[in-house]
């Protein structure tokens, strides 16, 4: 397919996307903090070129300056579209992508960072189950100036056959996006920008809640990698997960479980504005989010453990801060207490002492 070139602008940066594939740049242009460059003259300070191979045997790749890197092919549009976000990213130090979760209750944001294998969503997964909700789970981005977290979008993977039970026509779906079989399609997802000040008290919030009620709908798949079966017990505690098999890759041990939805339930979005007013909003058409009314998304029913859905990509590198820190000094309070953990290796005992730990730190917030 012949190549479309295309100029944006984001964090005020600007850059070119060479590409062979339209559907990478509906990617792009869903995202409310990536604007269309229309000014032709002068320079883009990042210049990316992606060629997306059709051919099973020749890698996807994008090019990002100088940079060159081989596509995961599984996630090819969400890989490429990461490694453009971290380049713009880095090309403005007010900005940090860090990789690290947040979990929300009572008007409190409350951030995890900490490298790999650190236990950071064990310990979120097991504090959505004692009342808290899940904002983010794997990739967080930092606006140091505003103090505002921003939450790139993921894609979670819905058999066919469910999504009539959420109201979505197949056309939503992007078909660019790549799938192993006819039975599934990838719905993109968008995660909101939510606020928060140097005390992480959150200004603006939505929260997405609902409870997953077991009436035989499959939704999707949810792999689990480096499990133990201590872990696995407690996740299948939650309603509507089932244990399916589990089996190795590439020497790692995966557990697949499958989630199922009561199409009954829907979400309630809870907007709170700088001036602690409250919003309700029905769960609607989704749309670009005005902070002036209350945000729309789509109506689609899910719980926290569907945010776990597997996405196949590597960690993100967190980058380092304009003073060389590793970690933002903002994000240390709770993550400190992470090091050293290893996911999904908590003893008996241990992970609900580390829950509560976390708890009684929030309650003396």
């Amino acid at each position: 397919m012949e190549k479309i070139i295309k100029k944006y602008r984001m964090m005020d940066v600007t850059f070119s996307v060479e590409c062979n594939e339209p559907g990478f740049f509906d990617m792009l242009e869903v995202q409310p903090w990536v604007e269309k460059e229309n000014r032709s003259n002068g320079e883009a300070d990042i210049s990316a070129e992606i060629d997306f191979s059709s051919i099973s045997s020749i890698p996807s790749r994008i090019r990002v300056g100088e940079k060159v890197f081989d596509l995961i092919p599984e996630t090819r549009h969400y890989n490429a579209y990461i490694l453009l976000m971290e380049e713009v990213i880095n090309r403005n130090r007010r900005y940090l992508m860090i990789h690290g979760g947040a979990v929300y209750k009572d008007g409190n944001a409350y951030a995890f960072v900490g490298p790999s294998n650190s236990g950071k969503s064990t310990l979120l997964y097991a504090l959505s189950r004692e009342g808290f909700s899940l904002v983010a789970d794997d990739l967080l981005l930092l606006d140091i100036n505003e103090m505002n977290i921003i939450i790139l979008r993921e894609s979670i993977g819905l058999r066919r056959g469910s999504l009539k039970f959420f109201g979505i026509d197949e056309e939503e779906c992007n078909s660019k996006y790549p799938f192993k079989d006819d039975t599934k399609a990838f719905l993109n997802v968008e995660r909101e920008l939510i606020n928060h000040d140097a005390d992480i008290i959150l200004k603006t919030l939505f929260i997405f809640s609902n409870v997953f009620e077991d009436e035989g709908r499959h939704v999707a798949d949810l792999f689990l990698k480096s499990w133990n079966d201590a872990f696995i017990e407690k996740i299948t505690e939650i309603p509507g997960v089932k244990f399916i098999d589990k089996y190795t890759k590439n020497g790692v041990p995966v557990c697949r479980l499958s989630v199922m939805a009561d199409a009954s339930n829907e979400f309630q979005v809870v907007c709170k504005d700088n001036e602690n007013h409250i919003f309700y909003t029905e769960a609607v058409n989704a749309g670009v989010n005005d902070f002036a009314n209350p945000p729309l998304i789509k109506k689609i029913s899910k719980r926290d453990a569907v945010l776990a859905l597997i996405k196949n990509m590597r960690n993100p590198r967190i980058l380092r801060d304009t003073t060389g820190n590793r970690y933002p000094e903002l994000m240390l309070r709770l993550g400190t207490i992470l090091e050293g953990v290893d996911t999904y290796s908590f003893k008996p005992g241990i992970l609900d002492k580390t829950v509560n730990e976390i708890k009684n730190i929030i309650c003396d917030a």
